[in-house]
């Protein structure tokens, strides 16, 4: 049997080789929340124990229930999708303050050379001028 599920070995049940049941629910569209018993022996070893915790849903809430299963996935990859922008946007932002940060410090390199070489001008001039 191929169904998606996730497994709880809380349940009393009792399979029929004298194991406590394995407990699980289904994720597959079809019966999706539903909940079952299943023997915890591989299928060659046990008796096929298997039964339903509920009641079958009527087909109309299977249709709203997996309507809404694919609407919450695609919510999930839109938010996953935006959860990258974001970090890209971040990271080139930060790239852009390390740039920022270069060229100011760059900046800040010229003028204390143009306050320097101004210096050395006017030293000069009094050398030469006076």
């Amino acid at each position: 049997m191929s169904v998606g599920s996730s497994d709880s070995i809380n349940s009393k049940k009792k399979c029929r080789c004298g194991f406590v049941a394995h407990h699980f629910t289904v994720t597959t569209p079809m019966n999706y929340g539903r909940r079952f018993y299943k023997c915890p022996l591989p299928k060659k070893q046990g008796r096929g124990y298997w039964e339903w915790d509920d009641v079958e849903f009527p087909p109309q809430a299977v249709i709203v229930i997996s309507s809404q299963r694919r609407k919450l996935e695609a919510f999930e990859i839109e938010r996953n999708r935006l959860m990258k922008k974001i970090a890209d946007f971040e990271a080139s932002a930060v790239i852009d303050v390390e740039t920022i940060t270069k060229l100011r410090e760059r900046l800040d390199a010229l003028e204390a050379s143009v306050v320097e070489d101004n210096s050395k001008i006017v030293e000069l001039r009094g050398k030469v001028f006076g």
